[in-house]
Protein backbone atom coordinates (compact mmCIF):
# COMPACT_ATOMS: atom_id res chain seq x y z
CA UNK A 1 0.00 0.00 0.00
CA UNK A 2 2.96 2.28 0.48
CA UNK A 3 3.58 1.79 -3.23
CA UNK A 4 0.11 3.25 -3.84
CA UNK A 5 1.18 6.44 -2.08
CA UNK A 6 -0.74 5.83 1.14
CA UNK A 7 0.69 7.00 4.44
CA UNK A 8 1.01 4.71 7.43
CA UNK A 9 -2.02 6.40 9.01
CA UNK A 10 -4.12 5.80 5.88
CA UNK A 11 -3.06 2.14 5.83
CA UNK A 12 -3.99 1.74 9.51
CA UNK A 13 -7.39 3.34 8.95
CA UNK A 14 -8.01 1.18 5.86
CA UNK A 15 -7.11 -2.08 7.61
CA UNK A 16 -8.76 -1.09 10.87
CA UNK A 17 -5.78 -1.45 13.17
CA UNK A 18 -3.52 0.91 15.09
CA UNK A 19 -0.63 2.91 13.69
CA UNK A 20 1.72 1.06 16.08
CA UNK A 21 0.82 -2.17 14.30
CA UNK A 22 1.40 -0.80 10.81
CA UNK A 23 4.70 1.01 11.52
CA UNK A 24 6.87 -2.14 12.00
CA UNK A 25 5.37 -3.66 8.84
CA UNK A 26 6.46 -0.66 6.80
CA UNK A 27 10.01 -0.81 8.16
CA UNK A 28 10.73 -4.53 8.57
CA UNK A 29 8.03 -6.26 6.55
CA UNK A 30 8.71 -8.24 3.43
CA UNK A 31 5.58 -8.47 1.26
CA UNK A 32 6.74 -11.84 -0.11
CA UNK A 33 7.13 -13.34 3.39
CA UNK A 34 4.02 -12.99 5.55
CA UNK A 35 5.83 -14.24 8.67
CA UNK A 36 7.97 -11.08 8.55
CA UNK A 37 4.84 -9.03 9.28
CA UNK A 38 4.48 -10.54 12.76
CA UNK A 39 5.87 -8.22 15.42
CA UNK A 40 6.92 -10.84 17.98
CA UNK A 41 4.61 -9.73 20.78
CA UNK A 42 2.81 -13.06 20.80
CA UNK A 43 5.98 -14.98 21.68
CA UNK A 44 5.33 -14.67 25.43
CA UNK A 45 7.87 -12.12 26.55
CA UNK A 46 6.10 -11.76 29.92
CA UNK A 47 7.60 -13.07 33.18
CA UNK A 48 5.94 -14.28 36.34
CA UNK A 49 6.66 -12.27 39.44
Amino acid sequence: MLNDGKTQREIADFIGCSLKTVAPWCVHGDPNNLESLEDGRKNGNHKKA
